[in-house]
């Protein structure tokens, strides 16, 4: 078992593909943008994908215990939503739709 020590010097070399970070996320994979978060009466709802909006979609909030509180039927580019009634706290937010199962972390604070 190697040794390692104050003063011991010893070197290693590696190379690194495919790599991505936080920053280096593609926002525009995403179809859907949720702002501001955190937020503590409406929460806006924007489609950047406008062909999904003839696919049935649904905007689903569920608590961090799974339990489902929300349902919103998706039928414009832009929704406003009320979470005015929704405790201080983090909720899931999952778009669901035909070709679409899209989940997004939301804060809300009163």
């Amino acid at each position: 078992m190697p040794v390692f020590a104050p003063g011991a010097t010893d070197s290693i070399a590696f190379t690194v593909t495919n790599t991505s970070s936080i920053f280096g996320i593609n926002h525009l994979k995403f179809k859907f943008k949720f702002f501001p978060n955190p937020v503590s009466k409406n929460l806006n709802l924007v489609c950047n994908d406008a062909p999904f909006l003839d696919k049935n979609g649904s905007l689903l909030i569920y608590a961090t215990t799974g339990e489902q509180l929300l349902k919103y039927e998706i039928n414009s580019k832009e929704m406003l939503i009320d979470v005015s009634q929704l405790a201080n706290g983090i909720y899931l937010c999952r778009i669901a739709g035909n070709e679409i199962n899209e989940k997004h972390w939301i804060e809300i604070i009163q």
